[in-house]
């Protein structure tokens, strides 16, 4: 399955963290793709960590957050263009649950593209499909991950990919 976000609005950062519900079914993310703003071509260091619960009342706390994906990528800049970031391990998401996820590259203050959050859905609900829910998102303005994660509401613009359980195994 795949779930596609709308197109950036030109905003970057050096990372943006943003939550994953699985809404009926057990969800395994197996991929991730976005965009950078930077017209300096990398490629640059990305890091995917994931955590087993939601990111906005534990933004800058590390010790919650678990690495998933570590290397370097260039991704590119162009509207509608998005590159794969390094999952190394999959983002397990059980039915009815929220992880957080956060990408950073301390590399390059232009190396995550996002937009404007201005309009949620319920929850904080920014993009879905029959079984995800990507909902706000928020910035990380230091070249440090997990120091200045902004309050001001984001969403991710990028590409999701993942698996759903089988009837057999729920």
């Amino acid at each position: 399955y795949v779930l596609r976000t709308p197109c950036h609005d030109h905003l970057s950062y050096y990372g943006i963290m943003f939550d994953l519900s699985a809404k009926l079914r057990d969800v395994t993310v197996t991929g991730i793709a976005m965009a950078a703003t930077t017209p300096k071509q990398g490629p640059y260091l990305y890091t995917v960590y994931a955590a087993h619960e939601p990111c906005d009342t534990i933004k800058e706390r590390e010790a919650c957050w678990v690495k998933v994906g570590e290397g370097r990528v260039t991704l590119p800049c162009k509207i509608g263009q998005y590159g794969t970031l390094p999952l190394q391990t999959p983002i397990a998401i059980r039915r009815g649950t929220t992880v957080g996820v956060y990408v950073h590259s301390p590399e390059c203050a232009e190396g995550v593209a996002y937009r404007n959050a201005l309009l949620t859905g319920p929850e904080g609900v920014t993009d879905e499909d029959d079984n995800l829910q990507i909902k706000t998102a928020f910035a990380s303005f230091a070249l440090t991950p997990f120091e200045d994660v902004q309050d001001s509401p984001r969403a991710i613009s990028g590409i999701v990919r993942y698996k759903v359980a089988a009837d057999s195994d729920l």
